[in-house]
């Protein structure tokens, strides 16, 4: 018999709520990454990251005194999502804000559920318990749910959509399925037992163990197909996909009990490999640059002995991120890296600064090209910096826009296509899908689909923080359907 297994929190938590040693001996020379820790909601002690959006704002779980609390962290500060004295977990988070997690009623059944700007949503299930596990910003959620609410083993992944779900079903002679990501263009990964008596277990933690006859798939254009696994492996779990196909998350291989990290891309499997002298490792997630994170053991792990760490690999080489964050910055061993989004900001746990276990936001402080170009600006002219203006809201409009620096002031070059003349621009603050508001006006867009304007801000101070070029199907830029945006970022860059 198939059996789903839901773990709340994966990580011990017996073994990690003591207080943590510094890290003599192990601080990189230059760091890499700063910390800003992610507070427990009013009367807990701990937090634990789930996932992380564009933007930086942060889901994911507030606990130690009481249920389990889904919370909500940006600009510094938590709020809570779910009821005060309900358990509730929050798993994904889209641009805008929108969350998706689960709730677990007085009756013990966990529902997924929705939040929007303070609002919960329960949806629909196939029958019995269900959870959300991912959503992208089409507002595509994905998760699992019982067919039979008293058959444990009825468990199928389910893809929500306008308020409706739909059953994605499993592989031939197998049994539960799930699923736990999906991607801009729809493509869902996830896990599904390739025998009747498959195990899957899910953690409202974002960690997710699969073993026992399951492996990684992909659902596609109403298709599944089983990624398979390592040379020799017999267990595999896809855990996160980006927008370009790339796929990741963990495999066996010669029938070793031991997992390693991999990455799907093409149809083709690459083991990710550990840290020197380690066993074990799982990816957990990555970014459109193709960085991966996850943990890995090692011998020389924690300071005070545990075995397991959080590591990022990129371009094919990991790292261990507690070597990659300030020694006098007050943080302890970053333990497990859960997600990545596509400024290489990681969430991440970890003991903080007091020595308690909280979530933590990493935040790259590397030259990146946003922040050489910043440097340039002091000089007589910096850029041009060139940024995709993705359709929006079914408009068909779409195009580029080009910043060029000089001094305190940029012109912005707008040039769109599949619109119309006299339609509103504006650079907005936030992210596109944060309700950005309009700070710099520009020229409404002519007959040829050009706008050309010189705004009053140095090209660096656009960079600095997020921003957004947006155009209306209207002519009035604070008051309309947006028609396209693209945000001014290293990710959308194509020059």
């Amino acid at each position: 018999m198939a059996r789903l297994i839901f773990g709340r929190l994966v990580v011990s938590l017996l073994c990690l709520l003591v207080v943590a040693p510094a890290r003599p001996g192990f601080a990189a020379d230059q760091p890499s990454f700063k910390v800003s820790e992610v507070d427990p909601l009013k009367g807990d002690s701990y937090t634990q990251p789930t996932a992380i959006n564009a933007s930086g704002v942060v889901v994911g779980n507030s606990f130690g005194n009481g249920p389990i609390r889904a919370l909500l962290w940006r600009k510094g500060e938590s709020e809570l999502l779910g009821p005060d004295s309900t358990t509730s977990f929050a798993t994904g988070v889209t641009k805008g804000g929108t969350v998706v997690g689960y709730v677990t009623g007085q009756d013990s059944v966990d529902r997924a559920v929705t939040w929007k700007k303070g609002e919960q949503t329960a949806l629909p299930s196939l029958g019995g318990a269900s959870h959300a596990w991912g959503v992208n910003d089409r507002a595509l959620v994905v998760g699992d749910s019982l067919t039979d609410p008293k058959n444990t083993s009825s468990q199928h992944a389910c893809v929500w959509q306008s308020g409706k779900v739909t059953d994605l079903g499993t592989v031939p002679g197998g049994g539960i399925s799930a699923a736990l990501d999906v991607n801009a263009g729809g493509q869902i990964v996830g896990g599904a037992a390739t025998t009747p008596d498959g195990v899957l277990a899910l953690g409202g933690n974002g960690v997710r163990t699969a073993h026992q006859g399951v492996h990684a798939v992909l659902w596609q254009d109403g298709k599944i197909t089983d990624l398979g696994t390592l040379p020799g492996g017999d267990t595999s779990l896809a855990l996160a996909i980006n927008d370009a196909g790339q796929i990741a998350g963990y495999s066996n291989l010669n029938n070793d009990p031991n997992l390693h990290a991999v990455l799907w891309e093409s149809g083709k499997i690459s083991d990710l490999g550990t840290l020197p002298g380690g066993t074990e490792s799982w990816a957990t997630g990555i970014n459109a640059a193709g960085q991966v994170v996850g943990v890995s053991d090692s011998p020389k792990a924690t300071a005070d002995g545990r075995s397991t760490v959080a590591v990022r690999w990129d371009q094919g080489k990991i790292a261990r991120l507690s070597d990659q964050i300030p020694a006098d910055g007050g943080w302890g061993d970053v333990l497990e890296a859960l997600a990545i989004n596509d400024k290489g900001q990681i969430a991440a746990d970890g003991f903080g600064g007091n020595g308690g276990y909280y979530g933590a936001v990493l935040t790259p402080v590397k030259p990146t090209a946003a922040s050489t170009a910043a440097a340039t600006a002091g000089s007589s002219e910096a850029g041009p910096v060139t940024i995709a203006i993705a359709e929006q809201n079914g408009s068909g409009v779409k195009g580029t826009a080009s910043l060029q620096g000089s001094g305190d002031k940029t012109a912005v070059t707008l040039l769109v296509v599949g619109g119309s003349a006299g339609q509103a621009a504006a650079i907005h603050t936030g992210a596109c899908g944060d309700d950005p508001k309009p700070e710099f006006p520009l020229t409404a867009i002519d007959p040829t689909g050009t706008s050309i304007t010189v705004v009053s801000a140095a090209l660096s101070d656009l960079l600095a923080s997020s921003r957004s070029i947006v155009v209306n199907q209207g002519s009035d830029p604070a008051d309309g359907t947006i028609a396209a945006c693209g945000e001014i970022s290293d990710a959308n860059r194509i020059t």
